[in-house]
């Protein structure tokens, strides 16, 4: 279960006066403020963070609607001129990480579970007509799971919502935290950034075995509808994938990747963070993502570099 932040303007000022965060703004609207989210989708009652500097930073904090956001120091000079609470600091994923982990409260799972027929489903999840789950699978309180799904044996399943009529194979982990870690300067310390957030999986997907995609951080990992993901796949946090989409078989899809509606996703590719795959697009064989892709293009190589050609069915 996701959880939620218990904060308010006393308890945030100390923790600001803690991390050495200096601000002359107006901190009542702390009280207003429910949520962490990432920056390109958080609303007023969201706080969130900026890492970008320079010019692209600038643009991503302009189109941001948080209520507040950690940014770096560097950017300091639009403090005031913002409709957003800017709190510059030196490292701002550091920052939403020890924010988190002081004001973030967990949902606890009692445990109450359903043993039988050599499973383990949470009495606080919620299973619906016709759900097929496979023996020594782990079903965690939160878990939602729509009508005519079919779960494979030995899966683990938490923190993930999941539409009509998707099929898992055996061995599979969703919803667990992903790969993510701080370094704090000061101490030396390198610190799990802790995952908050869910994944939500649409209709008609399918999942091959030994897949493994992870909970978003702060936002939600997102798969479409009639995605069809191989075995041995694995998805960061984040993650967003389109309506169709096709992920083979040893593919690595970075944290915060988009990947649009359409996009085949070939065997052994790698998609490095933060990239945008358009509609359409084909990563080839064993291809390296370090850019964003356009839509309909195909790409090969390491570096994935676009070939003069388009995805044949769209000729």
């Amino acid at each position: 279960m996701r959880g939620e932040l218990l904060i308010d303007k006393v308890s945030f000022e100390a923790f600001l006066k803690d991390r050495n965060i200096e601000t002359s703004e107006d901190l009542s609207i702390v009280k207003d403020l429910k949520n962490i989210s990432p920056i390109n989708s958080a609303s007023k009652s969201d706080i969130s963070f900026c890492r970008f500097e320079g010019k692209s930073g600038i643009e991503i904090i302009n189109k941001s609607s948080a209520g507040l956001l950690f940014i770096p120091k560097s950017l300091e000079e639009l403090c005031g001129s913002s409709k957003v609470l800017l709190l510059p600091c030196n490292y701002p994923r550091l920052e939403i990480l020890k924010l988190i982990s002081k004001f973030w409260h967990h949902c606890e799972n009692d445990e109450n579970y359903d043993f039988s027929n050599n499973r383990c489903i949470h009495n606080d999840s919620n299973i619906g007509k016709n759900v097929e789950v496979g023996p020594y699978t782990i079903i965690e309180a939160g878990v939602e799971i729509n009508e005519g799904c079919k779960i494979g044996p030995n899966c683990h399943l938490s923190n993930v919502k999941i539409g009509h009529n998707t099929k898992i194979g055996s061995s599979v982990t969703i919803g667990g935290s992903g790969y993510g870690f701080e370094d704090d300067p000061e101490t030396g310390e390198v610190l799990d950034f802790p995952h908050i957030g869910e994944i939500k999986i649409g209709n008609n997907v399918s999942i091959g075995s030994n897949t493994c995609i992870d909970r978003g951080a702060i936002g939600d990992t997102i798969i479409g509808d009639d995605v069809k993901i191989d075995n041995l796949v694995h998805i960061a946090h984040n993650v967003s994938i389109g309506n169709r989409s096709k992920i083979i078989a040893l593919a690595m899809i970075g944290g915060s990747v988009t990947i649009g509606d359409d996009c085949w996703i070939s065997p052994s590719s790698t998609i490095r963070d933060w990239r945008k795959i358009s509609e359409g697009a084909l990563v080839g064989l064993g291809a390296v993502v370090t850019k964003d892709i356009e839509s309909k293009a195909i790409v090969i190589g390491n570096p994935a570099k676009p070939i003069n050609s388009k995805v044949g069915r769209y000729k």
